[in-house]
């Protein structure tokens, strides 16, 4: 942990050292910044001008502001994502749906991704239970530079695949008697699957038990929700951030290429930042 903290430091230094670069604050406020980075330092014990610490602590070519776009990204686009909340498909609808995929995948390897964009819709509006359909579109929108409904496919995918993990986590939690922890867990479920009339029954029963005096496990702190459903950014761990490989390669491909939000379809872990 202490050397996360202090890989967190020298990225906020490195960030603080590119506005005075870059005048983001003007001529009058440099001082102030300079400051702000000898300060961070003596209080970290960290040398941003150290060449062999910037072989351990620097996280360039990727850099802090890149690593928060991609966080904040992320979140509006779960913040925007709609629950499926269709009926359950019949056979026959399953079996079109799969047809429309195959035929997506050959306009894929043709390089015609508006008409594969086309043929993956109409297998989810057949079936729009299957993650990897929105998982293809998500390639498909991606390859035709349309990066912003990438990433909302991709994030159907991820929580329509995880969806039944988080039951299996609601339901242990419950079992353990840790009301105050399932109704979070369960309430989490509810935001993917709002109509969910036994996860809501679930739900009420977990409220019961926890308001009711039964056994419950400690404090598990404030709920990181914000404003509009968005994750309070007071929470945010940069240095977890930092340290997740995934992230980082995918903030160091951005900068280079904004064609490596594709990689988002694939990353099971931006579920749960």
């Amino acid at each position: 942990m202490e050397e996360k903290r202090k890989q967190l430091a020298f990225a906020i230094t490195e960030y603080l050292n590119d506005a005075i670069e870059r005048n983001y604050v003007g001529e009058e406020n440099k001082d102030s910044l300079e400051v702000a980075i000898q300060c961070i330092s003596e209080a970290f014990g960290i040398d941003p001008k150290d060449d062999t610490q910037k072989d351990i602590y620097s996280i360039k070519p990727t850099n802090l502001l890149s690593i928060f776009d991609v966080y904040l990204r992320t979140t509006q686009a779960k913040a925007n994502v709609k629950p499926n909340t269709e009926k359950e498909p019949s056979e026959e609808d399953k079996k079109n749906a799969d047809e429309k995929k195959k035929e997506g995948n050959a306009k894929m390897a043709e390089r015609k991704y508006d008409e594969a964009i086309k043929l993956y819709t109409e297998a989810i509006e057949l079936n729009g239970k299957n993650a990897i359909y929105y998982a293809n579109r998500a390639a498909a929108f991606s390859q035709s530079n349309q990066h912003e409904k990438a990433i909302e496919d991709a994030l159907k995918a991820v929580e329509s695949k995880y969806l039944i993990y988080y039951l299996y986590n609601c339901h242990a939690q419950y079992c353990l008697g840790k009301y105050d922890e399932a109704v979070k867990s369960y309430e989490k479920v509810l935001e993917l699957d709002p109509n969910n009339a036994s996860i809501t029954q679930s739900l009420e029963l977990a409220k019961s038990k926890a308001t009711g005096g039964s056994t419950r496990s400690s404090d598990a702190g404030s709920s990181s929700a914000g404003a509009g459903g968005m994750p309070n950014l007071g929470n945010l761990d940069f240095a977890s951030l930092m340290n997740n490989p995934a992230i980082m390669n995918m903030a160091q491909e951005m900068m280079k290429n904004p064609e490596a939000l594709n990689n988002l379809m694939n990353n099971p872990a931006l579920a749960n930042l």
